[in-house]
């Protein structure tokens, strides 16, 4: 399997990669990271496998998987961001 993975991440787009790019990277990778580790119901799939796609993109210098790795990984921000709202009005709605 590693060896089909192989054949199709080359190292393409590695201005990402730049030393200058690490603070935003990381910054990125953190917020993901943040989301994963909140205690929301069905939520923390959706991070993990977007910080394992970036991963992947770090480790063979692929710009391109790295970029759709964070493009997930925002949306899984994002679902678990409307999780928490939905789950917060719904609360407040039975209070009142």
């Amino acid at each position: 399997m590693t060896r089909r993975l192989e054949r199709v991440l080359t190292p393409r787009h590695t201005a990402i990669f730049a030393p200058r790019h690490e603070r935003i990277l990381g910054l990125l990778l953190f917020v993901i990271a943040f989301a994963l580790f909140l205690p929301v119901p069905l939520s923390g799939w959706f991070p993990a496998i977007s910080l394992f796609i970036v991963g992947v993109g770090l480790v063979e210098r692929d710009g391109l998987v790295a970029t759709f790795g964070l493009v997930f990984g925002g949306a899984s921000v994002l679902l678990t961001a409307t999780i928490l709202i939905s789950l917060g009005v719904g609360a407040e709605a039975m209070i009142n």
